[in-house]
Order: C-alpha cells, then structure tokens, then sequence
C-alpha cells in the first residue's frame, strides 16, 4: 500500500501486520438542550424521565455515541446536597421525543448513561456510552431524556439537565462501521 494512498484515512494492522483502510473516523456534536432555551431541562427526584430537548439525527449504520452532563441541584439557587443526601440520574436515548422508552436500536449491553451526585456536593458529572444501530435505511431521530432518580433522601431540583447551560455538557457520536 503507497502512502499517498493513505491520506485522510484511518489505517489498522491485524496481528499478521496486513494493513486495512478506511475513511476517517469524523466526531460529531448535535446542539443540546432546547433550540430557543439551551438550558435542557429541570426536574425534581422522581421515577419519571424528563425529555432534555437534545436530538441526534444518526444515519444508517453503527455509532458509538458518548454523553458527558454536569449534575447540579438548585432550591432557586445552586445548592450543594445534604450531608446524608444522593441522587443517581438515569439519562437515555428513546425513538420519542413525547415518550420515554429505550431505543431498541441501542444494541451494548449498557442501554442508559448514568451518574451519581454524592453527599455534600455542588457538581458531579454523568459520563457514558451506548451503541446505536440504525438499521432503518434512512436518517432517524434519537431523543435524549434524563431523571428516574434513585437515591437517599433527594430535595430540590436538578438545574439544566442536558442542555447547554454547563460548558462541560455534550453528546458526541462517531460512525463506527
């Protein structure tokens, strides 16, 4: 294979060193929150999920997509929990932007991205993957919710959940076949 051959391509070896190319791995970033607001969404300790106002547009094929919100609670203003006080914070993709169900095109074994605001705290961070196969043929929409909070003794309100409110906010995905 001549290098030249190589440009804007990803190139792996297998373990008898025959090289294989494909195009380049491209990251993508949808906008968060809702379009006018940004802010994603507030809520309260429930096993309701809550709609974010996030969508992914994924075309045909696999991705890999990657989640990263700040976990922050508020009572009218930014609050740290309580000294015996958690929540865990479920977040996942559904077909439906009215609706929570689990996309049945998430296929890891992993099919929510959760995270824990711990006693004592002002900020946590929800951190995962999950892998989305789009076996439709065509673009589909894929809807970001968060909530169904698990945890001791929960009070206040989670403050811009899923939005663009927190630089450190994002939703990243990557075609991975």
């Amino acid at each position: 294979m001549d290098v030249g051959d190589l440009t804007d391509n990803v190139v792996t070896a297998d373990a008898n060193g025959n090289l294989r190319q494909r195009a380049a791995i491209d990251v993508a970033a949808p906008s968060l929150g809702f379009a006018k607001l940004g802010s994603g969404v507030n809520f309260t300790a429930s096993g309701s999920y809550f709609y974010t106002g996030t969508v992914l547009t994924l075309g045909p094929g696999k991705w890999l997509v990657t989640v990263n919100m700040l976990l922050s609670k508020s009572s009218g203003t930014l609050v740290a929990t309580g000294a015996t006080e958690t929540w865990w914070v479920r977040s996942g993709f559904s077909n439906s932007s009215t609706v929570f169900a689990t996309s049945s095109d998430i296929i890891s074994t992993n099919t929510l991205i959760s995270g824990l605001l711990p006693s004592s705290s002002y900020y946590a961070m929800l951190y995962g993957t999950v892998i989305i196969n789009n076996t439709s043929g065509a673009n589909k929409n894929y809807y970001y919710w968060g909530g169904n909070v698990a945890g001791v003794s929960p009070a206040g309100t989670m403050l811009n959940f899923g939005g663009s409110n927190w630089s450190e906010d994002y939703v990243t995905f990557q075609k991975i076949n």
